[in-house]
């Protein structure tokens, strides 16, 4: 799928080096379904693949390794002109929730204390994985609901 974003083989070669290169297929083709602009759908999966080989460059081998502190430390080295900074945030975030998805199990308790806590438990990664909301968002979701 990222052949109908991007034609020359050096930038395909480059676009999938790093340990989002398995995944970054499967998010030109989700950019793609879920609607984004050609343009938009670039320049998004242009920065996932940079922070791709950023990581790669900081020793890290596998997308189940990624976490929020290596983003965190590759944004504050992107440019802040133009939104570079929050476009980036927000490609991140697309690439990261994807790989959670894909490779990370969700840890749910054994036994709840509560009855709720399995409704609470799935309304929150629900909250996280579809509709992308950080764990102080959810949090607060979950207070005023």
């Amino acid at each position: 799928m990222l052949e109908s974003y991007f034609k020359y083989p050096g930038v395909l070669r480059r676009m999938r080096r790093g340990p989002l290169a398995d995944d970054i297929d499967r998010l030109a083709e989700e950019l793609g379904r879920l609607g984004y602009t050609r343009a938009t759908a670039r320049r998004y999966l242009s920065l996932v693949a940079t922070f791709s080989r950023y990581a790669q460059r900081m020793g890290v081998a596998c997308p189940e390794t990624l976490d929020i502190a290596l983003v965190e430390r590759f944004l504050t080295q992107m440019p802040t002109s133009a939104g570079t900074r929050s476009v980036a945030r927000s490609a991140l975030g697309h690439a990261i929730r994807r790989v959670a998805r894909c490779h990370l199990t969700s840890v749910t308790p054994a036994a709840p204390d509560d009855p709720d806590d399995r409704l609470l438990v799935a309304f929150r990664e629900y909250l996280r994985n579809v509709r992308g909301l950080q764990p102080r968002s959810c949090e607060g979701i979950v207070l005023v609901t």
